[in-house]
């Protein structure tokens, strides 16, 4: 375009300043994060949040960094932001025995209890937080300590019907679009989800067909199982969706929908390390909210489910 009206581009000049305006956004979202070079146990923390939302545990190490604490357990029923699925919170608190009380609710990380805290001692010179809740300060566990970890339930739930209902929107599409709309991304949060997928623009019908058949698929209430097997033994299996760009372990989990419990038999099977629901049922009411562009030959489709769209319908219908 700017050689037919006669004009030159400053190439050299638009790459540095490309280069400034993306060391400026860089600094703008840099957060203060405790890495695991900064944590010396080497033990791993046992996950039981598939099954449990409370979990006694021991505290095997406390990391300082400027103004976070972290909490390193030896065991955890909160899920780590991974895969998509956006991270628990929790309650953390001293066992009952020692009359305990809660110490703070708490984004989470991969076997951490992280919080954003004001170092400070108290008169008695034990090493305090000043955690901002309310105006009431809270002790930190110290190494050792005997400690109850409780998950957010209610927003535990909200997360895994929005992540099994990805499930069904993504075997949903391959029946009515195609088997090639293939996965390219999302996000499995407490209030929505999106996924991305690779096709051209969706037609309303298509869009309406999607949305019917993942409510029947609902309204069935079939069962979710999931079950850990060799990656060797389903690797090569079409009928268990999988991401060829990622590389796998030994093992593997395979989650499933439909069929008999981790027979591998059911008809949405995927490799997944997330939470879910027990049964379609309890995902609720399914809704498309959109379906948009987000780069060249891939799409996004924006759902919810649940209560959330429940209240979407409620404020409709107020309308």
């Amino acid at each position: 375009m700017a050689r037919e009206r006669g004009l030159t581009v400053d190439v050299e000049g638009f790459n540095r300043l490309m280069e400034e305006q993306k060391s400026r956004a860089r600094a703008a979202q840099k957060k203060s994060v405790i890495e695991l070079s900064q944590i010396e146990t080497s033990v791993p923390t046992v996950f039981v949040g598939y099954d449990k939302f409370e979990t006694p545990a021991k505290v095997i190490e406390v990391v300082r960094v400027k103004d976070r604490t972290a909490v390193i357990l030896d065991t955890s029923a909160c899920y780590a932001e991974m895969g998509g699925q956006v991270g628990d919170t929790g309650n953390l608190s001293t066992a009952p025995a020692c009359g305990g009380s809660p110490i703070r609710r708490s984004p989470v990380t991969r076997g951490c209890i992280c919080w954003k805290a004001e170092a400070r001692k108290s008169k008695s010179e034990v090493r305090r937080v000043g955690a901002r809740r309310g105006s009431a300060e809270v002790d930190v566990p110290e190494p050792g300590a005997e400690v109850v970890l409780r998950v957010d339930a209610a927003r535990r739930q909200a997360i895994q019907r929005h992540h099994t209902v990805t499930h069904l929107l993504h075997w949903a599409l391959h029946e009515v679009v195609s088997r090639d709309a293939s996965q390219k991304g999302s996000y499995v949060g407490p209030e929505k989800l999106t996924f991305d997928f690779n096709h051209a623009p969706l037609t309303p019908s298509q869009l309406a067909d999607v949305e019917r058949l993942v409510n029947e698929r609902i309204l069935e209430n079939a069962g979710v199982s999931w079950t850990e097997v060799k990656y060797s033994h389903v690797r090569d299996r079409k009928d268990i969706m999988q991401f060829f760009g990622d590389k796998y372990g030994e093992w593997v989990r395979v989650v499933q929908v439909g069929g008999r419990p981790t027979g591998l038999d059911g008809y949405s099977m995927e490799l997944c390390g997330g939470t879910h629901a027990r049964a379609t049922g309890e995902i609720g009411l399914f809704r498309i909210v959109s379906e948009t562009a987000i780069a060249s030959g891939v799409r996004r489709i924006e759902a919810i489910a649940g209560l959330e769209a429940w209240r979407r319908a409620g404020r409709n219908w107020r309308c």
